[in-house]
C-alpha cells in the first residue's frame, strides 16, 4: 500500500491526502495548500523535515507580506 492509500484507510474522512516524490516538491506543495488557506496540513516525517517546512513557510509569508 501507498502512504496516502493507508491513510485514507485509517482515517476514512479524510478529504484529501497526498504523498509527494522527494522533500523539495512535498515543502512545495504544503506551502502553496498553506498559502492558499488550506484548513489543515498534517505533515509526517522526522523534525528536520518539519524544522524545513516551518522555515520556508515563514520566508514567503514574509515575502508576501
Amino acid at each position: 500500500l501507498q502512504l496516502a492509500d493507508m491513510a485514507q484507510l485509517v482515517c476514512p474522512n479524510l478529504v484529501s491526502c497526498t504523498t509527494a516524490p522527494t522533500l523539495k516538491d512535498g515543502l512545495t506543495q504544503l506551502q502553496e495548500d498553506v498559502i492558499a488557506s488550506a484548513p489543515l496540513k498534517v505533515l509526517c516525517g522526522s523534525l528536520y523535515l518539519v524544522g524545513e517546512f516551518y522555515g520556508k513557510s515563514k520566508k514567503s509569508s514574509k515575502r508576501e507580506g
